[in-house]
Formats: structure tokens, sequence, C-alpha cells
């Protein structure tokens, strides 16, 4: 019978590094939006030390847009005021009655409303920002890995784990 306690225990390690890692990369990832609101910047290149590109990364900014809250009252503003703004979308059943993208393309929000272009306030809407975030583009993995299986890039410390002394 083989000797399972070692790929047992690699299993197992490699299961918590994991865990510990997506936590790792939330704080990373929320000190670096932090950093790039405050700076003011809308992207960085992550480089390897040996200056390769690792990946490009941006920063999105929260943005308000309009979000639908009652659509009862919306589509009767809507019937009232707009009625362009509403098409027929064939569900296989029934037919259903949507907001035309356009409509809501056009929408400002100030405050607490949701204004058209024309000054008017669309009711069963109300504003909602999104929250900001980092994208992560054109990341290059295969050199990222060859970077720390060649130790040239320390994951540990990306990490922030000590060094491993036998």
């Amino acid at each position: 019978m083989p000797n399972l306690k070692a790929p047992a225990i690699r299993v197992a390690t490699i299961k918590a590094f994991i865990k510990y890692a997506g936590a790792q990369y939330d704080d990373a990832t929320a000190d670096l939006i932090s950093d790039m609101a405050d700076s003011g910047s809308a992207s960085v290149n992550a480089e390897l030390p040996n200056g390769t590109r690792a990946a490009t990364i941006s920063y999105v900014a929260p943005v308000s847009r309009p979000s639908v809250v009652n659509s009862i009252a919306l589509m009767a503003w809507l019937a009232k005021n707009d009625p362009e703004a509403i098409e027929d979308v064939q569900i296989p059943a029934h037919i259903e009655q949507r907001v035309r993208p356009e409509f809501t393309d056009a929408l400002t929000c100030h405050g607490l409303h949701c204004i058209t272009p024309a000054g008017e306030v669309v009711d069963g809407m109300t504003p909602t920002t999104t929250k900001s975030y980092i994208a992560v583009k054109s990341l290059k993995t295969d050199d990222i890995i060859a970077a720390i299986t060649q130790g040239t890039l320390d994951a540990g410390a990306m990490l922030g784990l000590p060094a491993v002394t036998a």
C-alpha cells in the first residue's frame, strides 16, 4: 500500500494556500484601487524584475447610473411622456415591454433623480453608483510562473510570507 501522507499534506497545503492567496489578492486589489484613485492614475504596467511587462492594470472609477426601482411607475411615466422609449420584446410565451437602452443612456443622474435631456425627472428610477475596480489585462501568466520557478520573482514575498528555513 502506498504512503498517502505526503500527497495528502501536499493537497491540504495547496488548498490552504489558494484560500490564503485569495485573501491576499483581495487586500492587494483594495490597496491598489485606493492608491490609483488617490494618484489619479488610469493604468499601470506590472513589470517583472527583468523589465518584462507582466500585465496592464486599469482603474475603473465609480459611476452613477440610472436604476429602475419601480417598473410600474417607470412604464406609466414613459407611456405618458416618452412612449417611443418603450419597446416590445418577444419572449417565447409572451411579449414583454422594456425600456430602450437609448433612453437610459441619455439620462443624467443628479442627487436622487434621473433626468432626461429635456430636464424632466423620471418616475420609477433612481441613481445607483457602481464600485470602483481594477481590470487586469494582457496577463502573462507563463512569464510570471517562469520568473517564480527560476527564482527571480519571490511569490512568497508577494504574498507576505516569511522565507522558509530548513
